[in-house]
């Protein structure tokens, strides 16, 4: 996987593509169990390393170079993110946790936690290789993304020689059509669905800088679901569409969210707000997310919030109204008729509490 991964990168960074969000969720495994590289949204063409002075810090902030914090991504970035991907094959977990300045921090000026203090059998030689790839300096990493790859493959031959065995990532179970993460959560589910509302009159508005400050929104949002362990299902222009485990974290991320989105300068005159709709169900995981009734609630959620606004259904608020995350209330809105669900027994099962995510 990393070899294919790695080639995919290499190709890009031949044609001067530094693609600047590298992560598992945009490795798709394809039906013959090829890796697919996929999401090329914020990428960019490097002309020279003085055209970078106009880039926008961008990526996803678990898998972000340092430099890319300065707006100063290269293909050395991609090899850090890649290495990070690495890291967490390998141990399960991302090097660093916590809000979003404290993980640029640690990006920035912490060594990442050993790897063999967390699986003794990880080969030392590999280890030292992926901490190499997460060098600080750029210039300290491999002087290609191939490079670094044929370093894990030497490292990993070299211990298999030896009679030292691993698989980190075979232990992972995906689907044609998934990320190379774990699987989506089972069982007790809950459904995330945002849009940005009136995005067609701000895309009129804001015309050639539309594609800046979607990519932003994105940035922030994807910042929270990770945050709070979200699975990213599907995404669709400015559409998410995201699954948690736990109702409660499922509404915190929701309220980090509208915060930060609430929080950010946007240019002057424009004003971004997304709404969102939240429901726990049991829906019936598919080769492309989830199936089943419990999904078609949570997006007609969505369809009713207003922007700025979350919805949540009345299984939802029974889960979180006890542990709701600090200086946020919910409002009654009482029985409430979804469209397309008709029959007014259900409908009391969808009562809607919404609430100002800046609501403090």
């Amino acid at each position: 996987y990393v070899k294919q991964v790695a080639d995919a990168l290499q190709y890009a960074h031949d044609k001067r593509l530094v693609h600047r969000d590298i992560k598992p969720e945009n490795m798709l495994l394809g039906r013959n169990h090829e890796v697919l590289l996929s999401d090329f949204g914020i990428a960019i063409l490097v002309e020279s390393v003085h055209s970078q002075k106009t880039q926008e810090a961008a990526g996803t902030i678990a898998y972000m170079a340092p430099e890319q914090f300065q707006a100063q991504a290269s293909p050395a970035s991609d090899q850090y993110a890649l290495s990070v991907v690495i890291y967490e094959w390998l141990c399960g977990d991302r090097p660093f946790h916590g809000s979003f300045p404290e993980i640029a921090v640690k990006h920035t000026l912490m060594p990442p936690p050993s790897l063999r203090e967390q699986v003794p059998t990880i080969p030392p030689a590999l280890e030292q290789v992926v901490f190499k790839a997460l060098a600080k300096d750029p210039q300290q990493r491999f002087a290609s993304i191939q490079a670094f790859a044929m370093a894990i493959e030497g490292a990993s031959r070299a211990e298999t020689a030896e009679g030292t065995h691993f698989a980190p990532v075979s232990e992972y179970q995906v689907k044609a059509g998934q990320s190379l993460t774990s699987k989506l959560p089972e069982g007790t589910v809950t459904l995330l669905f945002t849009d940005i509302a009136r995005s067609t009159q701000l895309l009129q508005q804001l015309g050639d800088r539309y594609e800046r400050v979607l990519t932003t929104c994105r940035q922030l949002l994807r910042d929270a679901f990770q945050q709070w362990n979200g699975h990213e299902v599907d995404t669709q222009g400015d559409a998410f569409f995201v699954a948690f485990a736990r109702a409660t974290d499922a509404v915190s991320a929701a309220v980090i969210a509208q915060r930060s989105l609430a929080a950010h300068i946007w240019p002057e005159g424009v004003e971004v707000r997304v709404r969102m709709g939240l429901h726990t169900g049991e829906p019936e995981p598919s080769s492309e997310g989830y199936v089943g009734l419990d999904v078609h609630l949570a997006a007609r959620l969505l369809s009713a919030a207003h922007g700025g606004q979350v919805l949540l259904s009345r299984t939802t608020q029974q889960l979180v109204e006890h542990d709701l995350p600090e200086g946020v209330s919910l409002r009654d809105l009482g029985i409430y008729y979804l469209k397309d669900f008709r029959d007014p027994r259900d409908g009391r099962h969808w009562q809607n509490t919404p609430w100002p995510a800046s609501r403090d």
